[in-house]
């Protein structure tokens, strides 16, 4: 697990790190939710929120815009994504499609 202090930390520190966005499921009106993994010295890390709440530690969901626009712009590793009909989301360094990120049941 990690939280978005401890990706911060990974790019202050020049830490190299993939992100991986998995389909989790669909939110109202049928939107996708994707959760984040950070992959760092091929140890995958979800990403959690900062907090702990009364029922424990979830991974961290975002809706496609804003949430994981705005993360990937902000805290992501820089590489552009791609989006597919089947909506799963896949990202190389030159912009072209290298492999389909997998799509995990909801």
């Amino acid at each position: 697990m990690i939280t978005e202090s401890g990706v911060r930390e990974l790019r202050d520190g020049g830490t190299d790190f993939r992100c991986r966005y998995d389909l989790v499921k669909f939110g109202s009106h049928g939107k996708p939710i994707y959760i984040c993994v950070i992959l760092v010295a091929g140890e995958e890390r979800v990403l959690i929120s900062e907090r702990a709440t009364a029922s424990g530690v979830k991974a961290r969901e975002f809706a496609i815009w804003p949430g994981l626009f705005n993360f990937h712009l902000e805290l992501g590793d820089g590489i552009p994504l791609t989006f597919h009909d089947d909506l799963t989301i896949s990202s190389d360094r030159t912009g072209n499609t290298v492999r389909g990120l997998r799509k995990t049941e909801a």
